[in-house]
């Protein structure tokens, strides 16, 4: 429990110091028109990547590649096209992602409050309504071969495929740096320097835990208990799981003590993200990611980090339906 609480508060407080806690920071990228999300999560993702390839040639950790969310539908990678789809729109919408909403709740934006609850009630739809039709569907069809990581789809090996990605990274970094227009958002420290400190919470997590971070599953474990008490709450099938939720308000609690010691780290209200928005939003992203597998952090950083195709596909959709979204709405 501990290693969770710990894990959980530095990782909130690392959201918060990198600025991408911000609902104007979030709506901004999606827009195209200021690229400090895109840096600290990019930073975040080399620094993880890094982190992981260190700790597997030390004999420490052995990570697999997150396999593909497959719906039947029309592809191996159509849950993580869907469920990114949906993540996406509901982040541009509310301005947050599963992680970010409880750092804004820490910080006491009531945005992050409302997108919250609306993730709640998506919990609850997708473990009462989405998740048994998902399974049933399921076991009707033959799932379909896919690769796991990109090394298994090209021609290269892990190292190469390591190597190529961390420049492709710096690069990206580099020009949203030197060539991106200048960011009117003055966070705690650098966005490129946040996604450090997150890649160093993930070492953390990997140290403590012996496992990379993620935060959606919270709102289906939510699910899971409602339909637990719905169906008669019985003792013996009371569900046990409860280390998401302790992550989840410990990321709070990270975010609340920084807070509290740098006051200038909390941002204000986005007029744009109304109630409506914000709890329409955290509904879809939270089903969005449990169909996916994954959020911007269990697919976006801990996923990519381990060069998974699956994680690649559901950020990729991720972006362009949370910036067609967010150019609809803004």
């Amino acid at each position: 429990m501990a290693t969770t609480l710990v894990t959980g508060a530095v990782f909130g407080a690392a959201l918060v110091a990198a600025g991408v806690h911000d609902p104007a920071v979030v709506i901004s990228q999606f827009k195209f028109e200021n690229f400090d999300m895109v840096q600290s999560f990019l930073a975040a993702t080399a620094t993880t990547s890094a982190v992981v390839v260190a700790l597997d040639k030390l004999g420490y950790i052995s990570l697999k590649p997150r396999t593909a969310s497959s719906l039947g539908l029309f592809s191996a990678y159509d849950g993580n096209v869907v469920g990114g789809s949906l993540l996406g729109a509901g982040m541009a919408l509310s301005g947050a992602c599963p992680g970010v909403a409880f750092t804004q709740a820490g910080l006491g934006l009531r945005s992050g409050r409302f997108a919250i609850q609306g993730a709640l009630v998506g919990g609850v739809i997708y473990t009462g309504i989405i998740a048994p039709a998902i399974a049933r569907r399921r076991k009707t069809i033959t799932p379909p071969a896919h690769p796991g990581a990109i090394h298994h789809v090209a021609p290269v090996s892990r190292a190469a495929a390591f190597i190529g990605t961390e420049a492709i990274y710096a690069a990206v970094i580099a020009s949203a740096i030197l060539l991106g227009p200048p960011s009117p958002f003055r966070p705690l420290v650098s966005p490129a320097v946040g996604g450090v400190i997150l890649g160093s919470a993930q070492l953390l997590s990997l140290l403590l835990r012996g496992s990379l971070i993620g935060v959606s599953t919270v709102f289906e474990d939510a699910g899971r208990y409602v339909s637990w008490l719905t169906s008669g709450a019985d003792t013996k099938k009371a569900p046990k799981s409860y280390t998401a939720t302790l992550f989840a308000l410990a990321m709070t609690a990270g975010a609340y003590a920084l807070g509290l010691a740098y006051p200038s780290v909390a941002p204000a209200e986005d007029a744009r993200v109304t109630a409506v928005n914000a709890i329409v939003g955290g509904i879809l992203f939270a089903i969005g990611a449990r169909i996916a597998g994954g959020c911007t952090s269990g697919h976006g950083i801990s996923g990519i980090s381990l060069l998974s195709v699956s994680s690649f596909v559901t950020i990729a959709s991720t972006f362009a339906i949370g910036g067609a979204v967010a150019l609809w709405a803004y």
